[in-house]
């Protein structure tokens, strides 16, 4: 079982990996699938634009914004830091001749390394800024979409990971 903040973890080092082309995946949309009383559902756990996460906020005067956040500088989020400093010591520290990312091409090893490192990552409650939402949730069987799921205060059964390209109508 997982927090709302480790899925978000967990969503950003997956979507880091693909963005930054490194994985044999790295074309492909893949999505964490969760289950929620007894509905399995998929979305994303992060906004992601330009290679960073992001939050929507209206600012003062009425408009729509969002913050981009960062690992590695002077705004760097507890969350995303945690999460690429475990990354990065886990894929270098070892015995690896090369990131064991370029070579990983199922779904079930990625699904397992990715949430290994977020187990070593500690994150806690406080340490997102983001909103804890299911973004974009569908449920695997396509019969119900929903803009977002709150899941804030739950422990989340994690499932598996999907390319949605897979995923039927």
């Amino acid at each position: 079982m997982y927090t709302i903040q480790q899925l978000q973890a967990a969503d950003y080092l997956l979507k880091k990996i693909l963005n930054d082309n490194i994985s044999p995946f790295k074309e492909k949309d893949l999505k964490i699938v969760i289950e929620l009383n007894g509905v399995y559902w998929y979305g994303d756990f992060v906004n992601f634009k330009d290679g960073y996460p992001i939050q929507y906020f209206i600012e003062g005067d009425g408009d729509v914004n969002y913050t981009r956040f960062s690992w590695n500088d002077s705004n760097a989020t507890k969350l995303f830091k945690k999460t690429m400093d475990t990354y990065h010591r886990e894929t270098r520290a070892r015995a690896f001749h090369i990131n064991p990312f370029k070579k990983i091409s199922t779904l079930d090893l990625m699904f397992h390394t990715i949430f290994k490192l977020i187990d070593l990552a500690d994150i806690q409650p406080d340490d997102s800024p983001i909103n804890p939402y299911l973004l974009n949730a569908h449920s695997l069987d396509r019969k119900q979409h929903l803009p977002f799921i709150n899941l804030e205060n739950q422990q989340i059964k994690v499932v598996s990971l999907i390319e949605t390209t897979n995923v039927t109508d």
